[in-house]
């Protein structure tokens, strides 16, 4: 038993030797793995003062469940950095068999297989709603900002076109698309989103142009003009776990060929 102890392990400060909080900060993951919406950083007050305790880290979602499998109850492969709503509020309250189903995020990329996508309540005829790898560089939503509303659309994640992902793969997706309520979460954050869609909507591929005749004097790349307007890292899908949000954002930009 102490070979497996994951109640030690998980409480051993960064200070005291290996456990939860070195690892996840050798990790460097800064969001939930299973919905990118939080952050989940790891800090521990002990290092700058032995006098001063205090830590926070994520929540460490175990892929098979420990008490099932002792063996992996702190084996690194089977730890996955999240937050406390996908790990105890929605995975927690299933039964074990469904929590083995989902996708493991270390070995399969969620970003290969779904995309956010926009569904406006009316949309342009020229849109088809199967086609969304496909999106016209003209805009579809012909009003402005002051008339936009966040109940003319909603945010679904649908599969990729051409998604070449075995069928286990991609249900497996699934069921962490259903299992952490993705899509009805991300509907909860349309005061958000709403800027996003409507700044990638109106200007499309031109947006960073109009932003360099804006600002003439800023000498930026690409890449710092990415991510000054959209306040996260999109050009490398690998960062996406850097900022909340990145792969939505990513998602809606590539839509509207900002990106």
């Amino acid at each position: 038993n102490e070979a497996f102890n994951y109640g030690q392990f998980s409480r051993t400060y960064i200070s005291e030797g290996w456990g939860a909080y070195e690892f996840t900060k050798l990790l460097g993951v800064k969001t939930c793995m299973y919905c990118n919406r939080n952050y989940t950083v790891t800090f521990d007050r002990s290092l700058n003062s032995s006098n001063v305790k205090g830590k926070i880290r994520p929540v460490l979602d175990h892929l098979f469940e420990k008490a099932k499998y002792p063996f992996f109850g702190i084996s690194i492969y089977n730890l996955v950095p999240s937050c406390y709503e996908c790990n105890s509020g929605l995975k927690g309250v299933i039964a074990n068999e469904a929590q083995e189903d989902h996708l493991n995020p270390y070995e399969d990329g969620f970003h290969d297989i779904f995309h956010f996508v926009d569904i406006p309540a009316v949309r342009n005829p020229m849109h088809s709603r199967d086609n969304f790898d496909f999106i016209a560089e003209s805009t579809y939503y012909d009003i402005e900002w002051e008339n936009f509303d966040n109940e003319s659309y909603d945010i679904k994640i649908l599969q990729r076109k051409g998604c070449k992902a075995s069928n286990d793969i991609v249900s497996r997706a699934t069921i962490n698309k259903e299992l952490f309520a993705l899509e009805e979460l991300y509907n909860e954050h349309k005061e958000f989103i709403s800027p996003i869609i409507f700044s990638c909507s109106k200007y499309g591929i031109n947006i960073f142009d109009h932003l360099k005749e804006t600002f003439p004097s800023f000498n930026f790349t690409r890449e710092q003009w990415e991510q000054l307007y959209f306040g996260s890292f999109i050009g490398d899908k690998n960062n996406f776990i850097k900022r909340p949000f990145s792969k939505l954002i990513y998602d809606i930009a590539s839509n509207y060929r900002v990106i």
